[in-house]
Order: structure tokens, then sequence, then C-alpha cells
């Protein structure tokens, strides 16, 4: 039988049971009272709100925004309010402090960030896994490739973090989330865990047989922090907890259950998937006719705490009420993912703006076909603990889900999936990668060859610059769309790839089979060409499609190196294609044997990669200011 679980409004398994569609859907007729007044991203004084925030934030000491909010106190929040106030730092009648006093402040009342974590060996890690075994039979047979793959499992002990022991003594001096185990980072600024970025972590950590890490770091998804927030917040600080990310966790724990088959740890983990999936069909769902899907919404009536000048200043000259609407737009920008996109602009033309954002303008397709995939996995779940009743309304509830995105998502004739938008009564015109998550998803699995066919074709039909979305290097680019936004063209974003290549997989097709090989070819080349040829041996966040190896850009932040997602998309790779897959030599196409590409070996990418890098540490990052942190360089992992 299905596992007890805590009762919770529109959550539980008594009324998945009892309803044929258990949901408290807040209808298009209800956005009128969004965003709620008075919704700071937490209730922390410091970190999430308040006046000492804002001083702090507007004196721009700090290149990045993110880096005051990420720092310890030294006192109770209340000691030091009251210090500031002692300090004249704050009530100054619209004044601000001099920058040198605030700098001041912040250094005698703050420890640096990241001081509230500690390095963390994994004591599953191995040096030789069976994905690295040598021989003629090794599962990598392309020897630089299988050093490569070593590397990236050396990876797992630099990027391995545990919560130190402050932060569960004195929770209030603290932005970090504390939870019982210890967990992989993506790294650079992002030095604290992330909720999507785990999944792809995951993945690479069981390719690496490293199945305790990965149950750890489930269980503190799971039974932490979904039993404490009712979902998995955006990342690990008290900032993120008012915002979760696309909700893989039940694919976390599909994943980890395909290495280990424990059924026990799945019957375990259980209530609290039911109870996520819950969190968004009652706080997230949106109704169009009959239809009841989900979309991304988050009513935060002030700056993101971790953006904060970002998101001041892009709601300069406006009326208090939109100035709420916007931040609440920027914040539900940030739930998607995919932070920010000309997915989510209604003026797609203003490049490096995000004034005109409208998240909520959209019913976005790959939440819905991750939540199908969401729902198809609990209804199995449920059959393998023997609960088929419960099996039984999530598979309903996934076809329902399944024919309201054909009736309103999917286009026949171009063959293609989009996103909905509700204020245009039908789908957004332009193309975004998240055309392939449905693929993915299974969506198309009892779909005829013809459309399977058609599906394939409308991929291939979406053109740039004379390449569609299998021509480019390292993978398919976020979208067509130049805005200046890390998540459109030119970027590469791994996740992306990922899904994009099991899609193609999916469809069953000889020649869609084929591609998904390609694109893995191409991103494997791209990734170790960028690991090969800087000094750093750089793992990029997100790669271009321009270069091999060469890092994307854009958006509020430097490219950052580390990284979680990507070791982890690589590791999947290797392992799915081992056997084929090849490094680049100085000779070979990086981005596979397509005659129209660039030639552009491991020394033309040396070029390209000195080049970019002195484009990046002189033009795409801002000035330092009063001895702020040194930002002149790719954030690195440590």
């Amino acid at each position: 039988m299905f596992p007890s679980t805590k009762s919770r409004t529109c959550l539980g398994v008594h009324l998945l049971i009892a309803a044929s569609l258990p949901f408290c859907p807040m209808g298009l007729s209800n956005m009128a009272a969004w965003p709620v007044e008075n919704s700071p991203p937490c209730s922390h004084p410091i970190y999430c709100s308040g006046p000492l925030l804002k001083v702090v934030q507007l004196s721009q000491i700090f290149n990045d925004s993110k880096y005051f909010v990420d720092m310890p106190m030294k006192s109770s929040p209340r000691t030091v309010l009251a210090a500031a106030a002692a300090a004249h730092l704050l009530d100054r009648n619209g004044t601000m402090p001099n920058p040198l006093a605030v700098r001041a402040f912040v250094n005698t009342w703050f420890e640096a960030p990241g001081s509230d974590l500690a390095p963390w060996d994994p004591a599953d890690w191995h040096a030789t896994p069976p994905l690295l075994r040598n021989g003629t039979d090794a599962p990598i047979a392309d020897g630089s490739l299988r050093s490569w793959a070593a590397a990236l499992n050396q990876r797992w002990k630099v990027l391995g973090r545990r919560v130190n022991a402050s932060v569960v003594a004195f929770p209030d001096r603290h932005s970090l989330l504390p939870v019982p185990n210890p967990f992989i980072v993506p790294g650079g600024r992002f030095r604290e865990f992330y909720y999507w970025d785990t999944y792809w972590i995951v993945k690479g950590l069981l390719r690496c047989n490293m199945t305790d890490t990965a149950r750890g770091m489930i269980e503190n998804f799971a039974v932490t922090l979904v039993a404490r927030y009712g979902m998995v917040p955006n990342g690990g600080r008290v900032y993120y907890t008012r915002r979760s990310q696309p909700p893989v966790l039940s694919l976390m724990v599909e994943e980890h259950f395909a290495a280990t088959a424990n059924t026990s740890f799945l019957a375990a983990m259980l209530p609290h998937l039911v109870d996520e999936h819950g969190f968004w069909m009652h706080n997230r769902s949106v109704t169009v006719g009959n239809a009841t899907l989900n979309q991304y919404r988050v009513s935060m009536t002030a700056p993101r705490p971790e953006s904060f000048v970002e998101d001041w200043n892009a709601v300069t000259g406006m009326s208090s009420r939109q100035q709420n609407v916007t931040w609440s737009e920027l914040a539900s920008g940030a739930e998607t993912g995919w932070d920010f996109s000309a997915r989510w602009l209604a003026n797609k033309s203003a490049v490096n703006s995000t004034r005109s954002i409208s998240v909520t303008d959209v019913i976005p397709v790959d939440l819905n076909a991750i939540l199908y995939r969401v729902e198809m996995t609990l209804s199995k779940f449920f059959s393998i603990t023997g609960n088929a009743t419960a099996a039984r309304t999530y598979a309903n509830l996934a076809a329902t889900r399944r024919d309201a995105m054909l009736s309103l998502m999917w286009n026949a004739s171009s063959g293609l999936w989009k996103d909905y938008n509700v204020t245009r009564h039908g789908t957004n015109p332009s193309p975004s990668a998240a055309s392939f998550v449905p693929l993915w998803a299974g969506l198309m699995d009892t779909a005829t060859n013809a459309s399977k066919e058609r599906a394939l074709e409308g991929l291939q039909r979406e053109m740039m610059n004379g390449k569609n979305w299998f021509q480019w290097f390292s993978g398919p680019p976020t979208s067509f769309t130049y805005s200046g936004q890390q998540w459109d063209y030119p970027n590469v974003w791994p996740p992306l790839v990922s899904f994009s290549v099991h899609a193609l997989n999916r469809l069953g097709l000889p020649a869609a089979t084929a591609l998904a090989q390609t694109m893995a070819q191409r991103f494997v080349t791209s990734a170790y060409t960028g690991f090969a040829v800087s000094p750093e041996a750089f793992m990029f966040e997100k790669y271009s499609c321009l270069q091999a190896g060469g890092s994307g850009g854009g958006g509020e932040y430097v490219p950052q190196n580390g990284f979680g997602w990507t070791n982890g998309a690589a590791l999947e790779f290797l392992s799915m294609y081992g056997a084929t897959l090849q490094a680049p030599s100085g000779d070979t196409r990086a981005s596979g044997n397509l005659a129209e590409d660039v030639s552009l070996g491991v020394l033309g990418a040396v070029a390209v990669l000195a080049i970019g890098a002195r484009v990046y540490y002189v033009k795409c990052v801002r000035p330092r200011t009063l001895a702020g942190p040194d930002y002149t360089r790719v954030a690195t992992e440590g």
C-alpha cells in the first residue's frame, strides 16, 4: 500500500484517489490578485529584505549581488541591524552612505561567502569505477576521452561540500539552508546546491557508481526540503525558498532506482514525491478552457536578493504596482531555470533588457512535459510498490495532461511543440530547444511513425543562418533569438543537449537515432576541447554554438567553471556512446562531419579561446569597485 503522508491542502494520496481531478487549480481569472502585496523573497530581515540589504546592494561594493547575501553574519540579525543603525547607515532620508563606510561595516560584521560550507570528500568515490575500465572491452574506447572522464570523476571530490555546524547552531546568521547530508555543488558562484542542476549531477554520480552520494542528495531534497517547504527550492539559500525550479525530483529517484533496484528507498521517497507534485498542482496550475496545465508563477514584491542591483535597475521609472509585477515576473523567470530568455519577454527585440518580462503569460511546453513524465513515473512507482489504484490515478492524470498539451501545444502541420501564450490564445511563434522536451518525456511514444517523422522534420526545418538545430557546434542553441540573455542564441546548455539526445532516441526513427549520436559527439567534442586547451581545465556551465570549446555568455554574471551538470551530461554521453565517441584531433572538425561546418581543430580552438577569454576578461566583466572581490577571471569551482 501507499506509505502514509502528512495532510496538506489539496495534497496527499487520499485526495488523489478520491477525486478524478485532484487539483486546486488557479484559473486565469484568479490572476487579478497576483502578485500578493508585501511578498518578500523570505522573512529574513537582512538576507531577503530590509534597509541594510538595500544599502549594501545599491552601494555596489561587490561586483556580484550574490556575494553579500552569501556572507554569514558574526552575530544575530538584531545585533547587526542595531550596529548598522548606530553607524548611521540606515534611515538617511533617502540619501546613501559613503560606500567606504558600508564596506567597513560589512567587513566588521560578516564572514566571507562560502565559509558556511566545508570541503567534503565523498566516501563512495572510486578512482576507477567500471565506466573507466581499460582493456579491449573498455566502455570508453578512446583513450583521451577515458582520461578526460577520469578527470571528471576526480572533480566530484573538488565539488563536494557539507554544511558547517555553525549553520545548524545559528541558522539566523546564515542564508544557507541546513541539510543533513553532504552534496555536490555546481561550482563557481554557485557554492550551494541547486535543484534542477542536481538531476544531471545525480546522473553523473551514478555513472561513477556513487550511489550513496546520490541517495544523500535526494534525501536532502525529499525528506528535508519538501517536508519543510512543500517543494524543492531553487537552491540552497533562504532567499530561494519562495520559488522552485523544474520539478525533477521524481526523475532523480527514477535514476537511482534504475542503478540500485532499491525498492525500500523508492517507497520511502514516494510520499514526498506526491507532496511535491501536489505543490505544483495547487500553486502553479492554470486553466485554459477545460484544460488544466502548469506554469511558473512566483509572487515577490521585491528584487531578488542575489540579483538585487539588476532587478532594481530593471524597474526604473515604473509605478509601484508595475515594479511589483516586474519583480514577481523576474522571480518567476528564475523559477523556470531559463533565467533569462526571449521566451519570457513581450518585447523580444529589446537586447539586454528584461523590462518586458511576462513569464505568467506563458504556459511552458517543457514544464508540462516534465510533469507528464513525473506523473507517468509516479504511476510506475505505485505499480512497483503494489498500489494499483494510485498507479491508475497518476496514469489518468498523465493522459489528461497529454490530451491538453496535444490540443494547445502541438502543431501537426509544423511538427513542433511550442509554449502556449494565454494573451495570444495560441502558441508562441519563436522556436526554442524546449520543443525537444515533449519527445524526451514520451508524449509521442504512441504516435504514428508519420507523426514522429513530422516532428523530426519540424526540428530540421527550423533554421538560422542556414543551419537547423542539429548543425551547430556544441549542440542545439537554446533558441534562434539573439536577446543578450543567456538562455538564447548562441548559447548551448548541457541539460538541453541531454534532453535533446534522449528525445531523438525516444522517437525510435533510424534518422533520429543517428542525429542523437551526432549531437552527443558535438557536445563531447566541445566540452573536451574547452577542458583540454584552457589553463585551468574549464568545464563551463554553458557553451557557444559558434565555436568548439568556447564558453557561452550573456546574462547577469560572468562565465562559470566547475561545472556540475556539464560533468554529469558528459559522463552520461560517455556511458551511452563510449564505444564510438572520439576525442578531436588537430585536423578533425570539432562539430562533426557536416560539410558546411567550419573546420576548427584543437589548434584553432586555442586561438578562438584565447580571443574569447580576452573578451570576457576585459569587456564582459563589470569594473571592480572599492577593492571588491576579483571577478576579472572566469569564476572557478573553488
